[in-house]
């Protein structure tokens, strides 16, 4: 199962319902349809499922008067602030080519769907949307998003008025081109084997206006630890375990908590970790009992502070549950850490 940064769904049901009637009531309706809460936190950190995301485009699509025309809309609104760490590093690379590449490398940070692949030719390269075997539209209209907010990233940060050479898509032409044509300012073609852009080289080579090879290199640097997190967060119950652990010495969360701390409803956590086999209170107990190992191991700790900061109200409490756990009491663990 892939992912996409809740942002993007937000941006969604913000460029959807603009202008509408009651469009609190449509925003908050779009929001449910893509598994959120409508006070959930949204961050390039948070992540929505792909196919939560692409149920809402399509219903988007399906539902709003010329709805095919959201991607596009959402992409062209993009920029390099929106993404965090990963637009500083795009906008602050030395020109589009060092761009591209650390979309590249680096595209996951906001999105498992719709990275970039680049194909360099003789004049021009074409930075190829990954394929997918997928083929509902959700994934085209993604796909399409990622072009349009690739042109909007490169106009933001390129040193001259940038337009692609051609545009790509896979899916068939909307009944109304012309706002792609008037967008991308370049040949755009429908039914195509591929998705992406086409981009001269002199223009790929020219230089970005706030290209700093030292500055891009801290960026670099900050993405490489955003990857290596991201993968031992790449399952939901680490995820949850992490969420779990920051909220213990309040009590013991609730699933609603955790799941607006993750940026969705109640239902689609719970959904979540039916798919994975899961169950809420064993993660829980599970998360308890790993960080009261890891607090013991640590002497600063008094047995009443890591009780409190495992979620339980008493030492007495904790006692008997890390008894239940591990066969003896946290004194006796402890102290067996210490025994040569």
């Amino acid at each position: 199962m892939g992912y996409i940064a809740t942002y993007f769904a937000v941006r969604v049901a913000d460029i959807a319902t603009e202008g509408l009637d009651d469009r609190e009531a449509h925003y908050a309706e779009l929001l449910r349809v893509a598994g959120l809460e409508l006070s959930g936190e949204s961050t390039h950190k948070n992540m929505l499922t792909d196919t939560a995301f692409f149920g809402l485009l399509e219903y988007v699509a399906d539902k709003f008067e010329k709805g095919y025309t959201i991607a596009i809309r959402v992409g062209s609104t993009m920029q390099c602030d929106d993404y965090g760490a990963f637009g500083l590093a795009f906008k602050t690379a030395r020109d589009l080519s060092g761009s591209f590449q650390r979309v590249e490398r680096y595209g996951k940070v906001v999105t498992s769907i719709a990275n970039y692949t680049i194909v360099q030719g003789q004049q021009s390269t074409f930075m190829a949307v990954k394929k997918d075997a997928n083929s509902r539209l959700g994934l085209l209209l993604t796909n399409e998003l990622a072009v349009a907010a690739a042109t909007s990233l490169c106009r933001e940060v390129s040193l001259h008025l940038f337009a692609p050479e051609a545009v790509h898509f896979s899916h068939p032409s909307p009944p109304d081109p012309s706002l792609h044509e008037h967008y991308f300012q370049c040949p755009v073609y429908f039914g195509s084997d591929r998705d992406g852009l086409e981009i001269a080289n002199d223009m790929l080579f020219s230089g970005n206006r706030l290209g700093d090879q030292a500055i891009s290199a801290f960026f670099d640097t900050h993405l490489d630890s955003e990857l290596t997190e991201l993968a031992d967060e790449s399952r939901i119950a680490q995820r949850i375990a992490k969420q779990i652990t920051q909220a213990l010495s309040e009590g013991v969360p609730s699933i609603s908590k955790i799941a607006q701390q993750l940026g969705m409803s109640s239902r689609t956590l719970q959904r979540r970790l039916a798919d994975e086999g899961l169950v809420y209170q064993k993660l829980i107990d599970e998360t308890r009992r790993d960080l009261a190992v890891r607090l013991l191991k640590k002497n600063e700790y008094s047995l009443v502070e890591i009780a409190f900061l495992t979620g339980y109200a008493e030492q007495s409490t904790f006692t008997r549950a890390f008894k239940r756990w591990h066969g003896q009491t946290p004194t006796g663990f402890r102290r067996s850490l210490h025994q040569v």
